[in-house]
């Protein structure tokens, strides 16, 4: 790529799409996390969601919230990079587009 030209249309859907996964589970890992504690209680009554957040915050800290968050995020970039590119991939061959 010479200097001062745009990189190509792929490598920034490639890089888009991954680092819009990345924001996306930094920002809302804590509510999923607090989510999947909910569905998987045994007894969906014994703690309402909302008081979740503080049972997580109370039992284990802010770690808690965190929990098995570098797999997550390691993850996220290449699977959702990779979507957004086949998805503007496939979006130009059916408008018939060919530059690169």
């Amino acid at each position: 790529m010479p200097s001062g030209s745009a990189p190509p249309e792929k490598l920034v859907n490639f890089l888009a799409g991954g680092m819009a996964a990345n924001t996306f589970w930094t920002l809302c890992y804590p509510v999923d996390v607090v989510k999947n504690r909910y569905m998987t209680q045994l007894d969906p009554s014994a703690i309402p969601f909302r008081r979740m957040f503080a049972h997580v915050l109370r039992t284990e800290g802010v770690p808690g919230f965190f929990r098995g968050f570098v797999p997550s995020f390691i993850r996220s970039f290449p699977t959702n990079a990779s979507a957004i590119f086949v998805w503007e991939s496939t979006v130009r061959l059916l408008r018939g587009e060919t530059r690169e």
